[in-house]
């Protein structure tokens, strides 16, 4: 194998936790087989549950702090256009941040190069945070402090996924990757839990919670410099088996045959040393023989921000207001927001219980049916609130329109949510992973900007009832997708 190894020493690249992968793989005790197996799934859980919550929180906070009042009299009312701008930085950092994921995450590492976007996300945090302990009239720092989280997000977006996926045992992967999605809707939940709590009626209310995103970031830092370096990336890119060897020890039990798993990932290092070799990704895509699932990775990644599920998310107040007819203050605003919250974090977890159970397509199948069935539905009850009806028929129909949204949110979290972050790592060979999982997540930025951007637009066009209309029939056209491209990759080993 042509060597790339990097100049560092082995142990350097290595996990801090070296001591450890001297002792006995698995001793017979069923007891502590149990611990041990425990300790595997906890350590390749640690990056999803850390990342994820540090993205939700990005997610989550803004909503709220560009609507307060005591934000727009602090900076004397800014544009719509300058908080249009501050709201979309973030996505425009993490546009960057799955470039140079694609770009670096070979060259560094996948543990090492979460490690260092980990230091800007907290640098990027602190930035933010400025305005809660500064009287600084400018919102510069939002907009650096947002960039550069945006940044972290993008990358880790990608990183972690292809972490998971090359570290995780085959049985588990999808949940543990699945968990990924599940605490970044916590993160979203607690940030509109503190939204709603100090926003409204605190002056300094919005600086807290632009502020209190420091705390997950340095505790996402200090967990990435525990994690082992991926064994997949040891043996591809820093040409060091052994060091790959005492990784699994760390990660795996003794019935999962690390030895065996090792071999496998030679074996493919071999097989692919000659692909994607000074090669642009393009023509490594199209000259793989995977190129079919390379091309269907990028796609499924794209398409789970173009399901409209940030048409929720961002716009929840203003599809419930139009539902119920009537203008809501802040405050019920904001807690309408929690209840979309607590219906992501609440159905998320089924996924994780279910998807090595049934698989991917089942998922993927049964989300897009049903996340365009609600889109219908939100549509219907839109139309038949412009008529004048009895005020019990009215009554119905409020509730039938809450009702879609929550059937909307349930699919997704059950579905796309969750999956689209699974199988895109999973479709493609390592040797292209990191590449083609960031440009995925490229075109999934960009996609999720213009959602967001060209809702109102869309209202203005054909009315909420069309907006919703087109959007159902997005999903539906995901859901053909899926039943004509995507394979089944549930229990496969990676390097198969």
């Amino acid at each position: 194998m042509k060597s790339q190894r990097h100049s560092e020493d082995p142990a350097a690249i290595d996990t801090p936790l070296s001591s450890m992968l001297e002792a006995p793989l698995l001793p017979e005790s069923s007891h502590i087989k149990q611990q041990a197996r425990f300790r595997a799934i906890f350590i390749t859980c640690i990056a999803p549950i850390t990342g994820g919550f540090v993205l939700g929180v990005g997610y989550g906070n803004i909503g709220a702090i560009l609507s307060s009042h005591f934000y727009k009299e602090y900076y004397d009312n800014p544009s719509d256009l300058l908080d249009e701008v501050l709201g979309g930085v973030l996505q425009v950092g993490s546009v960057g941040g799955s470039i140079l994921a694609g770009l670096y995450s070979d060259r560094f590492g996948r543990r090492r190069g979460a490690l260092y976007i980990a230091c800007i996300q907290l640098v990027g945090a602190a930035v933010a945070a400025l305005p809660l302990f500064l009287p600084i009239k400018t919102l510069m720092p939002i907009f650096v402090g947002r960039f550069l989280t945006g940044l972290a997000n993008g990358y880790l977006s990608c990183a972690i996924p292809t972490y998971v996926c090359e570290t995780a045992v085959a049985h588990y992967r999808g949940a543990i990757e699945a968990s990924f999605q599940l605490f970044i809707t916590v993160g979203i939940l607690i940030a509109y839990v503190i939204n709603w709590v100090y926003v409204p009626d605190h002056a300094i209310g919005w600086k807290i919670s632009m502020a209190w995103q420091v705390v997950p970031s340095a505790i996402f830092m200090c967990a990435v410099a525990w994690l082992p370096e991926s064994p997949r990336w040891l043996v591809i890119y820093g040409n060091d088996p052994q060091a790959a060897s005492n990784a699994l020890r760390m990660i795996r039990c003794k019935e999962d045959n690390a030895e065996g798993e090792l071999s496998g990932i030679v074996a493919e290092a071999e097989r692919h040393q000659e692909e994607g070799c000074g090669q642009s990704l393009w023509s490594a895509v199209m000259e793989s023989p995977e190129r079919r699932s390379c091309l269907v990775a990028m796609a499924i990644g794209m398409m789970q921000n173009g399901s409209g599920v940030d048409i929720v998310t961002v716009y929840a107040p203003q599809i419930f207001s139009e539902v119920y007819g009537t203008d809501s203050d802040e405050s019920t605003q904001l807690r309408i927001t929690v209840y979309v919250g607590i219906a992501f974090v609440l159905i998320t977890p089924i996924a994780m219980l279910l998807v090595d159970r049934f698989g991917r397509r089942v998922l993927l199948l049964t989300g897009s049916a049903g996340m365009s069935l609600s889109m219908f539905m939100l549509a219907a009850c839109h139309m038949a609130l412009k008529q004048d009806l009895a005020e019990k028929t009215h009554n119905a129909l409020q509730i039938v329109g809450i009702m879609a949204v929550m059937a909307f949110v349930a699919f997704f979290s059950i579905s796309w949510g969750p999956v689209a972050w699974i199988v895109p790592s999973e479709l493609v060979p390592s040797h292209l992973r990191a590449r083609v999982v960031s440009v995925a997540l490229v075109c999934g930025w960009i996609l999720d900007y213009l959602v967001i951007s060209t809702w109102l637009s869309l209202v203005a066009a054909v009315g909420e009832s069309g907006g919703f209309i087109v959007y159902g029939l997005i999903d539906l056209g995901l859901g053909i997708f899926v039943f004509s491209f995507l394979k089944e990759t549930k229990g496969i080993c990676i390097e198969h």
